[in-house]
């Protein structure tokens, strides 16, 4: 009997262990600015891979994972350049996911249709990744102006 016991408690520590260590990786706050830069950076290394099938399947992993960091920021708790940053960046993932896809298809290399739908997204999503880091280096700026002020 007593054996059971101590395997229980051994089970439900264990247990105990696991709830939070699972539950302290939802509880780290993090810098929107920062976050949203590794996002940028992760984008524009993701649409400037060769088009090839390969590269595209490359480029949309890295591309998913981008949009998944995305989401961890509040666009709720964002104001002005940062809640615009925001947008573009998930505009240009999204256009940049989609020519991913186009790139990985099969009919992508023969139809020059595809190829020039291809090109569109992927420069506007270009665009979309200029006007966000833009928006992020004057917000990051500005925000070290604020700190300055607050200094005085």
């Amino acid at each position: 009997m007593a054996v059971y016991i101590v395997i229980g408690l051994v089970l439900l520590a264990g247990l105990a262990a696991a709830y939070r260590s699972l539950g302290s990786v939802a509880a780290q706050v993090v810098d929107p600015a920062s976050l949203m830069r590794a996002v940028l950076d992760g984008a524009a290394t993701a649409a400037a891979l060769p088009v090839t099938r390969e590269a595209a399947r490359v480029s949309r992993r890295r591309l998913e994972a981008c949009a998944q960091q995305l989401e961890a920021v509040d666009e709720g708790a964002l104001e002005g350049s940062a809640a615009d940053a925001r947008a573009l960046l998930q505009t240009a993932l999204d256009e940049l996911g989609w020519w991913a896809r186009i790139c990985e298809s099969e009919p992508h290399a023969a139809a020059t249709g595809l190829r020039r739908a291809c090109d569109g997204l992927r420069e506007d999503a270009l665009r979309c990744l200029d006007e966000a880091g833009r928006l992020l280096a004057a917000g990051s700026s500005s925000d070290s102006a604020e700190v300055g002020e607050r200094l005085l």
